[in-house]
């Protein structure tokens, strides 16, 4: 099974802008926390390949409890040495499903999309996020019968949205900044690489937006797709995977992401998981580390 986005599957309708986006925020919070220094403090005790090799090499932190914010995979299977773990826990953790990703399109325009379908305020659809595609069952359909079958969406399901509207100080110079999900789409592909049809898929992309929006082509300066490779290799997300594990039935509630990791413990002392691999799931609600603290902070009472 397939799940489609807890925000989309529940109807939620709700948003936030953060002021500079999310990763602007993630930093402000970790330079509250934590106290940078270039002394070499021990040998290695985790290799990840995240971790710059001189860092890795000089970096050792005992702690009573580590809470992880990766996926369970990575967790798991990169950071932890397998004779810590059971044969058959390393298993069922390699059988999660997380092969299906989402790419992005990022976008510097020099003016907003002029829906032709939208006739009310022109600003309103800028506020929030506009949905292309998806629009029938079939269209659904469709979309993840392409990603079941490794292949970009031929009618991608689009949210677009233009955060410097509610946020002017992520563009300069006149311009906005467009930014558009694009889910389901596989994370390997059946014939060739993601890097194969970059440009391909970023210009049939392009196109798509362009039938609503018949300015878009013309207002991009400067363009970038992110692909699930690309959200693999440099945020770390196995397969791409936003949420860490796929919102499907069987990963969902309880058995978020398998039953005995489903109250943010790992079968190793210690260690708590907070990442949007665990319940509820992913779209950045904060919940999964909500719960982990206090989880952590139940058991430090005892």
């Amino acid at each position: 099974m397939i799940g489609m986005p807890l925000t989309i599957l529940l109807g939620l309708g709700l948003a936030l802008a953060i002021p500079l986006g999310l990763g602007f925020w993630e930093a402000a919070l970790l330079a509250a926390i934590l106290a940078p220094t270039d002394a070499a403090l021990g040998q290695t005790v985790v290799a990840s390949p995240l971790v710059p090799p001189r860092i890795r090499q000089a970096l050792n932190v005992e702690a009573s409890a580590v809470v992880s914010n990766l996926d369970p995979k990575r967790t798991f299977l990169s950071m932890i040495d397998p004779a810590d773990l059971a044969d058959d826990f390393r298993r069922r953790v390699e059988k999660l499903i997380t092969n299906v990703s989402c790419y992005k399109l990022l976008a510097v325009i020099d003016e907003l999309p002029e829906w032709t379908a939208w006739d009310g305020d022109a600003h309103r659809p800028h506020a929030g996020s506009v949905i292309i595609g998806g629009a029938s069952r079939a269209e659904v359909a469709a979309a993840h019968d392409d990603c079941e079958a490794g292949r970009p969406p031929r009618a991608a399901i689009i949210s677009l949205s233009v955060p410097s509207v509610s946020d002017p100080t992520v563009t300069q110079g006149g311009c906005h900044t467009a930014s558009a999900w694009i889910f389901p789409a596989p994370a390997r592909l059946a014939e060739g690489s993601w890097e194969d049809v970059r440009d391909r898929v970023a210009d049939r992309l392009i196109d798509q937006i362009t039938e609503y929006a018949p300015n878009f082509r013309d207002s991009i300066r400067h363009f970038k797709l992110r692909t699930p490779l690309d959200l693999e290799r440099d945020n770390g997300l196995t397969d791409g995977c936003i949420w860490h594990v796929q919102h499907a039935g069987e990963q969902l509630f309880w058995n978020r992401p398998l039953p005995e990791l489903s109250a943010y413990r790992a079968p190793l002392r210690g260690l708590y998981l907070c990442g949007a691999g665990q319940h509820p799931g992913g779209e950045v609600t904060g919940m999964p580390g909500h719960n982990a603290a206090h989880e952590l902070l139940d058991d430090w009472s005892h």
